[in-house]
């Protein structure tokens, strides 16, 4: 016989025989405390099973959808991004090129130029074929979200229809119900009458050369205003003039390579306006050059 003391430390202690009076575990307060808060966590663990399996029910056709329009416009948002960063780059090494270029820079200089430029344009190519993809994927998605839409109205549509149908037979025995048919307009379309063509102007001999200023000349009764760095036919008449003021150069010039390169192939501008600062007559500019040397001769 052994003096017991209560688990709890609380009341009198009692004589038990360790072989014929021993304690049952199972009804120890502690053991009955572990159990309760067991049994509870368990029955929190089911709840929320119960409720992660009802918010990860199956999307609907519109749903997946519409995550998957977000996606895409938020990716093709993140390369537009890039692209305007690369398009910027790309500019500031135009011009760096151009400037060498017009500066009559060594070969070398230009060399290393264009191979910068040329990193940078790969890279906006390759970013613009990128963008150019991401668009198709999202103009797809955007129509199969407006089929599934679709497809949805008809169903709701067609359920609604179901139970008005359904109302009415239990209304009406016996009510038929009829279609409308449907008729399309037929649109006309009207050719407009073609132009008569105008005759060709006279033909004046001319050739090609590389712009390196905005240029006006005339040819007849048509001005012709030209943008620089631009390929163009210029009447040989005002060619020397022009190559001695360094207005043009001859395609197979090396910085004209360079120059048509950073401006793509020549052209890169616009016609400039008639009262652009910068635009020069090559007509007056050949008229003062023969008064000049008739006045030497003089």
């Amino acid at each position: 016989m052994v003096l017991v003391m209560p688990v709890d430390g609380k009341g009198p202690g009692a004589l038990r025989c360790w072989e014929c009076d021993r304690v049952d575990p199972m009804q120890l307060p502690s053991t009955t405390a572990w159990l309760v808060d067991e049994l509870r966590r368990w029955m929190i663990a089911i709840r929320e099973d119960i409720a992660m399996a009802f918010f990860k029910r199956e999307l609907s056709p519109v749903e997946r959808f519409e995550s998957a329009l977000k996606d895409k416009q938020a990716a093709r948002h993140k390369l537009a991004d890039r692209l305007s960063i690369a398009e910027t780059v790309l500019g500031e090494k135009r011009v760096a090129a151009e400037r060498l270029a017009v500066a009559g820079a060594s070969n070398a200089q230009l060399d290393r130029a264009e191979a910068n430029m040329c990193a940078v344009e790969d890279r906006a190519k390759t970013l613009r074929a990128a963008l150019v993809e991401f668009d198709e994927q999202i103009v797809s998605t955007q129509c199969a979200l407006a089929d599934a839409k679709a497809q949805h109205d008809r169903e709701l549509v067609a359920d609604e229809i179901e139970a008005m149908a359904a109302a009415i037979e239990q209304a009406a025995p016996g009510f038929n119900a009829g279609a409308a048919a449907l008729v399309g307009n037929a649109n006309i379309v009207f050719r407009a009458p073609l132009e008569p063509e105008q005759p060709p102007p006279p033909e004046i001999d001319q050739q090609l050369i590389y712009t390196l200023n905005p240029l006006l000349w005339r040819e007849g009764s048509e001005v012709r205003r030209v943008p620089a760095f631009a390929v163009v036919g210029l009447p040989k008449m005002l060619l020397p003039a022009a190559l001695r003021h360094q207005h043009v150069e001859y395609l197979n010039a090396r910085r004209v390579q360079t120059l048509m390169h950073v401006h793509d192939g020549g052209g890169f501008n616009s016609d400039p306006d008639q009262d652009d600062p910068q635009l020069v007559d090559l007509d007056a500019l050949a008229a003062e050059e023969k008064e000049s040397a008739q006045a030497d001769v003089a």
